[in-house]
């Protein structure tokens, strides 16, 4: 083996070692019901514009005719008829209702990880005035009060046609987190924003953003010391390949 050959393998290891060190699946369809899945089918119903309609969102279960409990693991606000569930495009929110963001989250219970970068993938979409967004957060306390720090979060503006169902799946990562985030527990929150480069007119509580199948990884960032003994070691490799 050359000695090319043998530090290009050490540089190659380093940099694996970089991308794929303790990745972890944060959220997904099998894992704190990222696509919030219903496990009874009598929550499903076809609506008359050809979609798989559920209904909108109830903090009952179960709830009252005409709507579905929330799914398992998810929460909102404020009231029930800011969260319509759509089983193919999954949910539709509401930009603003009374001045106030409705907004879905999924407190996971995982602990928020330093030197860590998370990636946030969802299928999006919505109408012109409309940003759906899809974040991941640490927050300082397991139920999402106290403090929260931003991990990553993905969004698009809606498109300027009426009743545009077309989703889009998207996904973005955040920076490599530092030591503040130490205790802190992973929160997804969904909402939609106003897309302030709309027309004015479209900026409304009718504007809607649709968002659905969300995924959320974890990949560890050796710290640099981790790094410098790696580096330290292809060097040997070459030191020792010069000696034979």
């Amino acid at each position: 083996m050359s000695r090319k050959l043998v530090l290009a393998s050490a540089v190659c290891g380093v940099m694996g070692l970089m991308s794929v060190a303790n990745a972890a699946t944060i959220m997904d369809v099998s894992t704190h019901n990222g696509h919030m899945l219903y496990t009874n089918d009598a929550y499903r119903g076809v609506g008359s514009d050809g979609f798989t309609d559920a209904g909108y969102w109830d903090v009952n279960n179960p709830p009252p005719a005409g709507r579905v409990p929330t799914p398992t693991d998810w929460s909102f606000s404020p009231g029930w008829y800011g969260v319509y569930m759509m089983a193919i495009l999954d949910i539709q929110l509401r930009p603003a209702l009374s001045g106030t963001d409705v907004k879905v989250w999924n407190n996971t219970g995982e602990f928020a990880q330093p030197n860590t970068v998370y990636t946030v993938s969802a299928n999006l979409g919505g109408l012109s005035g409309s940003r759906p967004t899809a974040y991941v957060l640490a927050t300082e306390h397991a139920d999402g009060t106290g403090n929260v720090i931003e991990l990553a979060k993905v969004a698009m503006n809606g498109a300027n046609l009426p009743n545009n169902f077309t989703m889009t799946n998207l996904s973005a990562s955040g920076p490599a987190t530092t030591a503040a985030v130490s205790g802190y527990y992973i929160q997804v929150l969904l909402n939609t924003e106003y897309n302030l480069g709309a027309p004015s007119a479209d900026q409304n509580e009718s504007s809607f953003g649709y968002i659905g199948h969300i995924t959320v990884t974890s990949a560890e960032v050796p710290e640099p010391a981790t790094l410098g003994a790696l580096s330290v070691g292809g060097a040997m490799m070459l030191a020792r390949r010069r000696r034979i």
